[in-house]
């Protein structure tokens, strides 16, 4: 898996491509990155999911640990693009429930406002 971060303003897209798997480490954790940007300041982020192809409990564990991180220093994590098979999962595990979903990143970053 790997991480791209874009720069929107006062939000932060982390764009999600590949497994976010065990199997599939990135070269930077998802939490890694969120903690080094909210030690700057920034507190709005969004998972762009368009080029996720799979995630499994490890991922889903990273994303949840980072929602809550988020959360509790004040922030908020939003997600978008989540391909069909992607939605599968997280409504099995009903993260739908817990997370704010977008389907495409000009309504997520509106949402932020």
């Amino acid at each position: 898996m790997q991480i791209k971060i874009r720069d929107a303003g006062d939000i932060i897209i982390l764009d999600i491509i590949g497994d976010f798997t065990l199997a599939h480490p990135a070269e930077v954790k998802l939490d890694t990155v969120i903690k080094e940007k909210m030690g700057r300041g920034k507190n709005n982020f969004l998972l762009n999911l368009r080029d996720m192809v799979f995630l499994d409990s490890s991922g889903i564990g990273e994303i949840v640990a980072s929602l809550i991180f988020v959360q509790e220093s004040g922030g908020n994590l939003k997600i978008t693009n989540i391909s069909d098979k992607v939605m599968l999962i997280f409504r099995y595990s009903r993260l739908t429930d817990i997370f704010e979903i977008y389907k495409n990143e000009k309504e997520a970053l509106q949402s932020f406002q």
